[in-house]
């Protein structure tokens, strides 16, 4: 028998959706009474093959339950890079230069979320790069600029923070 590593590693990215029904049915494979597997009709196939039904169990519940102490971890040390992310932009937005305040103002000045921009100009990169705001359309102009939307997050933050956003 030939081993794929390819069909190994795609083993290995299984997310708990698929772990858990694979470990369910090799549970209820090796654990329940053989009446009931008889009646179900797959008394042969576990009897032939409770080897490999009993590898299986033991290696994706290993990966089940590593993948939710993972998940655990990181919920209670607070190493999720979301979180992190999330408060690295909201603290850009409390220290904005006053040409990024001017790009910004001109969103809510005018109610709305999208407005043409030079996207080759670095303030504006700045402000892509941080997901503050982001290139709406791949078509533009070089006089007109590109359509550039506020991030919905940026948008709800700013308006509740106008302050942000006022003259030095």
């Amino acid at each position: 028998m030939k081993l794929d590593m390819g069909k190994i590693l795609d083993i290995l990215k299984l997310t708990p959706l698929y772990l858990f029904p694979i470990v369910l049915a090799s549970a209820a494979m090796l654990f329940l009474p053989v009446d009931i597997l008889k009646q179900l009709g797959i008394d042969p196939f576990t009897v032939k093959y409770k080897t490999w039904i009993g590898l299986t169990f033991i290696i994706s519940f290993c990966f089940l339950i590593t993948h939710l102490i993972y998940k655990l971890f990181q919920f209670i040390t607070g190493k999720n890079g979301d979180r992190k992310w999330k408060e690295y932009r909201k603290e850009y937005l409390h220290n904005l230069t006053e040409e990024e305040k001017n790009i910004l103002r001109h969103y809510l000045y005018y109610n709305t979320r999208s407005q043409n921009l030079n996207v080759f100009d670095g303030v504006v990169k700045g402000l892509i790069h941080s997901e503050v705001i982001y290139q709406a359309s791949s078509i533009g102009t070089m006089r007109g600029g590109f359509a550039c939307n506020i991030q919905p997050w940026a948008w709800e933050y700013l308006q509740k923070n106008t302050q942000l956003l006022s003259h030095q």
